[in-house]
């Protein structure tokens, strides 16, 4: 499976000590470890993060991001 996403484009990123500090030190996200390493690593890539995730829509942090609704 991960092969076939790979010859699609998906890249995968691994979790890096900057990621996995920037996600513990993200102000006022609420708890959920994905998507506190799913929003730093959107943050220190310097990446745009589509999602339906509505708790990520709402955080109040400078996050560039695309409500994924339909």
């Amino acid at each position: 499976m991960a092969s076939r996403l790979a010859g699609e484009g998906l890249i995968e990123i691994p979790v890096s000590g900057a990621i996995a500090v920037r996600a513990s030190r993200l102000a006022h996200m609420h708890g959920d470890p994905a998507d506190r390493i799913i929003v730093a690593t959107a943050l220190e890539r310097g990446h745009e993060l589509i999602t339906a995730d509505q708790r990520i829509l709402d955080w109040e942090g400078t996050l560039r991001r695309l409500p994924a609704t339909e």
